[in-house]
């Protein structure tokens, strides 16, 4: 009974949850990627741990070795550092980095989006790169604006 009222006091925050501050239409594009690439790297992980850890256990009953905790311990080091659900801590997109290794994936999509802007600012990005940015933001906000066109009651 008590994990049901748990579930029901954190749908009760959800609801109530205020808009997220400072972030802009590019961060959630942005977070939503890092969080697919990592529910993709972490269901990897659990594809191939499945055999593995089997054939490890296997191998730790006929040697009496610790070869299965090992591979858990490896296990639980790579999902360390997928951290899927950093998406929602704060993360810099400043360039500061005092984050844990853990935090690898959320810091390459950082660089990755810092080294796009910067050489967007610096017309380094070829014609098609630039015309093919341009398109996608013309369609992000042609589909935000339908969105709050049809959202408006008016």
């Amino acid at each position: 009974m008590a994990d049901n009222d748990d579930w029901n006091a954190e749908l009760k925050k959800l609801e109530n949850a205020e808009p997220l501050e400072g972030k802009d239409r590019i961060d959630v594009i942005r977070d939503a990627t890092v969080f697919q690439v990592k529910l993709i790297l972490d269901g990897l992980l659990d594809l191939v741990l499945v055999p593995v850890s089997l054939v490890m256990a296997g191998i730790s009953i006929a040697t009496n070795d610790d070869w299965f905790y090992r591979t858990l311990r490896l296990g639980k080091k790579v999902e360390l550092r997928i951290n899927r659900f950093s998406v929602i801590d704060e993360v810099p997109t400043d360039g500061a980095s005092d984050r844990s290794d853990r935090d690898q994936i959320d810091e390459l999509a950082v660089r990755i989006e810092q080294e796009v802007r910067r050489e967007l600012a610096e017309g380094k990005l070829t014609a098609s790169a630039r015309d093919s940015l341009a398109r996608l933001r013309d369609r992000l906000r042609s589909v935000a604006d339908d969105g709050e066109r049809s959202s408006d009651p008016r």
